[in-house]
């Protein structure tokens, strides 16, 4: 935008500018309603995912979905830059099927995203998430255009093993084994190559106490695991993997294991299978938990039967 025009936004306030890339014409405009909105875009010429309608706006929760249905109805591609301090949380669903949007620039007064809040945004490409943000979830970005969970400005993934981050926490999560703190967890690129068993074979009817479900809880799962079950296949070929230059891969815990269904989009070869993860039931010791990924139902399994591995690790 030229420099000779200046822009107070207000809340409810919508102002909107085309970049070089975007649709010609026009040198912006305000509008204070997603009636407005989409009257407006009605107006501008068919476009197409590389040349988006650039707009920013200033919008409080509820305006959201409305701003989300006019951009759907007018039939435009959209990249939108939100601004402003109003906005401290987006809402679940509120652009769930917004095929149209391209890109979004949430603003550092977010503090929490919704689950499935841009589920189904298939043509979502780039997301430029704040630091502000609590938690990040793939529930938030399922069936999207996104390559990778995003993360905030700046965030901190050296440790990283060179494998897909698929759960963000700003305040962290305590690992149980050690008492660290953590905010990643990072999925291997691939399964282990064959199926495995829960349990070796002397070992399949065995009660192995101790295990939990909770986030942080799937590397000592692991290790109580092979204090019992030395020959464990699951649990110890995540225990012997190494990947970028990393030797603390270990087998999901039942929550781990359900944020990483929640990123099969684009964590890559998430099959729709069974995949282990290191709970045993809390009902049955000859049972061991196990997720299928594509639809998320999860079973007590028996611990001698095969199913697909997929390692994790913290950091």
């Amino acid at each position: 935008m030229n420099s000779k025009f200046k822009v107070i936004i207000f809340t409810f306030a919508v102002v909107i500018f085309f970049s070089a890339t975007g649709c010609t014409g026009g040198n912006g405009q305000t509008l204070n309603s997603a009636e407005a909105l989409k009257e407006y875009l009605d107006k501008q010429p068919a476009n197409s995912p590389d040349k988006p309608i650039r707009l920013t706006m200033a919008a409080n929760a509820p305006m959201l979905e409305k701003i989300a249905a006019a951009i759907s109805s007018a039939g435009k591609y959209v990249s939108l830059n939100l601004s402003g301090n109003v906005l401290t949380t987006i809402p679940d669903g509120a652009f769930a099927n917004c095929t149209l949007l391209t890109a979004i620039n949430i603003p550092d007064s977010v503090t929490s995203i919704g689950g499935l809040a841009f589920a189904g945004c298939t043509g979502l490409t780039s997301v430029t998430m704040p630091n502000s943000v609590d938690e990040i979830l793939g529930v938030m970005f399922l069936r999207t255009g996104l390559l990778n969970l995003p993360l905030p400005k700046g965030a901190d993934t050296s440790g990283s093993g060179g494998g897909k981050i698929f759960y963000y926490s700003k305040a962290g999560f305590t690992m149980t084994d050690n008492n660290h703190v953590c905010h990643y967890l990072e999925a291997a690129p691939d399964n282990m190559t064959t199926k495995l068993a829960w349990a070796s074979s002397r070992y399949t009817s065995a009660n192995i106490s101790g295990t939990k479900t909770g986030i942080g809880t799937g590397r000592k799962n692991t290790a109580v695991i092979l204090a019992t079950d030395a020959a464990a296949p699951a649990a110890k070929a995540c225990k012997e993997y190494n990947y970028g230059g990393k030797t603390d891969w270990f087998l999901p815990s039942l929550d781990e294991l359900f944020y990483l269904e929640m990123c099969r989009d684009y964590i890559g070869g998430l099959s729709y299978d069974w995949y282990w993860s290191s709970s045993q039931s809390g009902k049955y010791d000859i049972y061991a938990m196990d997720k299928r990924f594509g639809d998320g139902y999860q079973n007590n399994y028996d611990k001698g039967r095969t199913a697909s591995v997929r390692a994790i690790r913290a950091f």
